[in-house]
């Protein structure tokens, strides 16, 4: 019976609800935190370590995005307990999302920590290889927060310069390009950057003329 059992699992695939979850965060659908959450403990009853690693991990970045902190907290227990193992993740967009969310809860909660200035920088390096190009904005989005009160404005420059070039990537969801502007009108303004003051706004408007953004509006 357990073997036929084991059978009739072989082909299931665990993690198409974290996918399903994933796109539905590019998309800014509310959603997605709900979908994401039962794949994290759907996978993690499975013993996918790495699989739960990731859809808490997207929860972070997404719920940031969304300005939803609910669970907030046991999602980056969780990443941080996949990350003390060192499970490695098989792809460059996986360990894109593992480390936005890393690197998300260690801005939110642990701001000192000794590993964000490495974890920002393997996200910087994943963000200049053949990743996603949402992936590469919710992460660049996180870079610019993390420059922020560093005041690393050469960091924030590259980061501008290295996701400019794909602001018109029709894969690109507008979500993730509203809230990327989003950051971008913050941080510039805050550092009082005045080619960026100049450029953000600009391109804000147009974004906005096109997919209108409340959030973005304000």
């Amino acid at each position: 019976m357990a073997r036929a059992r084991a059978d009739a699992n072989a082909g299931v695939d665990r993690r198409a609800l974290y996918r399903q979850g994933l796109a539905q965060s590019h998309r800014g659908e509310l959603r997605s935190l709900t979908t994401l959450a039962g794949a994290h403990d759907v996978l993690q009853t499975a013993g996918d370590r790495e699989g739960a690693g990731l859809a808490a991990a997207a929860l972070l970045f997404t719920g940031h995005a969304l300005q939803n902190f609910r669970r907030f907290e046991a999602n980056a227990a969780a990443v941080d307990a996949v990350r003390s193992e060192g499970v490695a993740m098989p792809s460059r967009d996986d360990e894109l999302v593992f480390l936005a969310g890393s690197l998300c809860a260690m801005l939110m909660l642990r701001p000192s920590d000794p590993t964000i200035d490495s974890c920002a920088e393997r996200t910087l390096q994943l963000l200049e290889l053949d990743v996603d190009v949402n992936l590469r904005f919710a992460a660049g989005r996180l870079l610019l927060y993390y420059t922020d009160p560093r005041e690393n404005r050469e960091l924030g420059h590259r980061v501008y310069g290295m996701l400019q070039s794909s602001v018109d990537d029709p894969a690109l969801m507008p979500h993730r390009l509203g809230r990327w502007l989003n950051m971008l009108l913050r941080t510039a303004s805050g550092a009082k950057e005045l080619e960026l003051m100049e450029r953000a706004p600009n391109q804000a408007r147009a974004f906005l003329q096109r997919h209108g953004d409340a959030e973005l509006t304000t």
